[in-house]
């Protein structure tokens, strides 16, 4: 069967990465532009202009603050994801044959408000953003994936998401969706690589160049753990490859919890004064900038700006580590698994945060973990052995991995 060309789509919270393989055996790689941060993050902003009914999204709407005129959607994908939040026939009441209520259901109904900011951004990526990034707009024919968390993918919204994904024009050979816990394994694994031999299978000595890895990968007693801290979801994955053929992750257990830095940022911001609060959620950049000044300082002005101390931000970074630390101990339990952690991945840009990076590999290192995969600026403990990711990596894991020829056997 002949392989097509793919792209990969991760819509994540605060930015959208996109990866593309040309060719059969080629290497996936991230589409990248100058003016977006680290080159590829596309924010995943969206704002209208009330006045005149105009859309902005990505670089465009990050400078922008929530008032009269502007609508402003941060984190849409949170009220998109909710448990139950949209229930057979909701999307239907949408029918566009009456504008006003439309306008209503939008305006109160969470879940409808963020399919819409959905379609509109997906629409903009498919009509401007990718061809920008490419060069090129001819990129119909590549069969295209989306990453979504994991228990998206066991809801009413997952054939919603395909129906969406058809609608706006993009084509796929297979399913749309797939598991953002295990794309973004394969991705750190193999580093975007897919080599095949000369029968047409992955070649996967040449596609997991740690020879080390690939034994515990082929080992029944073995298993490789990912730890993903996004903005929205933590994603957890446990690889142990031995399967016939190379076949893929598809068996190997993943699970996607709502926990990460828009958590962290809530649980902080609790005792700050509404001065602080809003400046801190105005609009995407001050988002950011609050994240680096708190987060990243390691002096007392960046947290002193909003009112908050050292001891505050290590507070809130401790509950959040905690809450990972047990969401993977019980992702271990229900997983059922007597294999032992030969190694772990942290990604995300949660682990760019060197408090999270480094408390979770204190974490791991007292569950067994010997190697870990981890960002530069992550100090692991003694008799830990720290394998660097590079930024791509880190932060676009799931997109590089969604073009793995792994989904395309």
């Amino acid at each position: 069967m002949s392989t097509p060309d793919s792209l990969c789509i991760d819509l994540g919270a605060s930015y959208t990465k996109v990866a593309v393989r040309s060719g059969a055996d080629g290497t996936t790689r991230l589409l990248t532009d100058p003016e977006l941060p680290d080159g590829f993050c596309i924010p995943s902003v969206a704002a209208r202009d009330t006045q005149r009914d105009r859309w902005v999204f990505g670089p465009d709407a990050v400078d922008l603050r929530a008032s009269e005129r502007v609508e402003l959607h941060l984190n849409w994908k949170s009220d998109l994801f909710a448990p139950g939040a949209l229930e057979e026939g909701d999307l239907e009441l949408l029918d566009g044959h009456d504008p006003e209520a439309d306008r209503l259901l939008l305006a109160h109904v969470p879940a409808l408000r963020a399919f819409d900011v959905a379609r509109r951004y997906l629409t903009w990526l498919h009509d401007e953003q990718i061809p920008d990034m490419l060069g090129h707009g001819r990129f119909h024919e590549l069969a295209t994936q989306l990453c979504v968390p994991n228990f998206v993918l066991e809801s009413s919204l997952a054939p919603r998401l395909e129906t969406l994904l058809r609608e706006v024009g993009f084509s796929t050979e297979s399913d749309f969706t797939l598991s953002e816990p295990r794309a973004n394994l394969i991705g750190v694994l193999t580093e975007g690589r897919n080599p095949r031999t000369a029968s047409g299978l992955p070649n996967l000595g040449a596609m997991f160049g740690d020879a080390a890895v690939l034994r515990t990968l082929a080992s029944s007693d073995q298993g490789v753990l990912l730890v993903d801290v996004g903005a929205f979801t933590t994603d957890l994955a446990l690889a142990s490859f031995a399967r016939h053929d190379g076949g893929g992750f598809d068996d190997d257990p993943a699970m996607s919890v709502r926990l990460g830095v828009e958590q962290l940022d809530a649980w902080l911001l609790e005792s700050a004064t509404d001065e602080a609060r809003a400046r801190a959620l105005g609009s995407a950049t001050e988002r950011e900038h609050f994240r680096r000044a708190v987060y990243g300082s390691r002096t007392a002005d960046g947290p002193a700006e909003f009112g908050l101390t050292r001891a505050d931000v290590g507070t809130a970074i401790k509950r959040l580590v905690r809450s990972v630390l047990h969401a993977v101990d019980a992702f271990l339990s229900h997983a059922d698994t007597d294999k032992t952690l030969f190694a772990a991945v942290l990604t995300g840009g949660g682990c760019n945060i060197v408090g999270i990076g480094n408390a979770l590999a204190e974490g791991l290192a007292k569950r067994g973990v010997g190697t870990l995969h981890a960002p530069r600026t992550t100090d692991v403990p003694g008799d830990m052995h720290k394998l660097v990711l590079g930024p791509e990596l880190v932060r676009g894991a799931s997109a590089v991995g969604g073009c793995s020829i792994l989904y395309r056997l």
